[in-house]
């Protein structure tokens, strides 16, 4: 048999082997959904099995081999019965099978006790008010950290604390007229954590402003300017102390114009300033951008 005979068998038998086709199926199913880690799942005799996982490069969570039994509520079992996709809240819902996480680096999210509370009326007949305040007690909640591995520390990973958190929102409308309005809301965030020394890449306070101005529905303005306070990242060279995010400043420009109820252009400017803003560590915003283009409805 020729040579090009013998690799065409090759590369052949090695696009059908079950192992291969498994992971491609999966790989495809994950990349359709946009999300990094995906599993298949078969039933055998009374157990669900686990015929196939994958997840990110940096991902340790294998679980491919794991069984569940099928006498035992579960979401695996409650979706292959069912045959529709659902969503199961750690803590709440009785198919979260939270025993199967034991080991695992990254666990699900619990929120075990939330309270909240808050006022919200009018002042004037031009100005309406805000406040409310939300007090959470959380498990396994999750950071984002620069990832030591890759030599740029350019890449995010996961860990997770035990927290107690505290919000205060509030918010100020003001109506001048029919044609202009002021916005103003404010967040403050209060985090005690259980091991980590901050809530990393979280600002601790954030301030947004807006204004609008409609003239005759026909020209359409605003103005966005808004502040997020400074934030800490971890250092993985734990003999020096973390990064210090300074705090963000920026605002935003829009214009549209209405040519008729079905047709219209728009002008956006985004991050007038320019500035260089990290959200998180090595992970700089764009910068000054534009965007213009029109609207059309049928």
């Amino acid at each position: 048999m020729r040579e090009v005979d013998l690799n065409f068998y090759k590369v052949l038998f090695e696009d059908l082997d079950p192992d291969k086709l498994k992971k491609r199926f999966l790989r495809l199913l994950l990349t359709i959904q946009n999300v990094e880690r995906g599993s298949i799942w078969v039933k055998q005799n009374n157990e669900y099995v686990c015929i196939e996982s994958l997840g990110s490069e940096f991902d340790t969570d294998v679980i491919k081999g794991a069984s569940l039994s099928a006498d035992q509520p579960s979401i695996v079992g409650w979706v292959m019965e069912n045959a529709q996709m659902t969503i199961a809240e750690p803590g709440k819902d009785s198919r979260h099978f939270e025993e199967f996480e034991e080991g695992m680096k990254l666990k699900s999210t619990s929120h075990k006790f939330i309270v909240t509370g808050g006022l919200k009326g009018s002042l004037t007949s031009n100005i309406s008010y805000d406040a409310s305040f939300n007090y959470s007690l959380v498990d396994d909640m999750y950071f984002y950290v620069n990832d030591s591995v890759p030599l740029l520390k350019n890449h995010l990973t996961a860990v997770q604390d035990d927290y107690e958190a505290f919000r205060i929102y509030g918010e100020l409308s003001y109506r001048y007229s029919e044609k202009l309005w002021f916005h103003v809301n404010q967040n403050i965030y209060r985090y005690n954590l259980d091991t980590e020394l901050h809530p990393w890449h979280r600002p601790l306070y954030d301030l947004t402003f807006s204004t609008r101005y409609n003239l005759r529905n026909k020209i359409l303005a605003n103005l966005d300017i808004f502040y997020a306070g400074q934030q800490y990242a971890r250092n993985f060279n734990t003999a020096e102390d973390p990064y210090l995010i300074a705090g963000t400043l920026d605002f935003n420009i829009g214009v549209e114009y209405r040519y008729t109820e079905i047709m219209s252009v728009f002008l956006r400017l985004n991050h007038i300033l320019g500035s260089e803003n990290f959200i998180y560590y090595q992970y700089p915003t764009m910068r000054f951008n534009l965007m213009a283009g029109f609207t059309y409805s049928l």
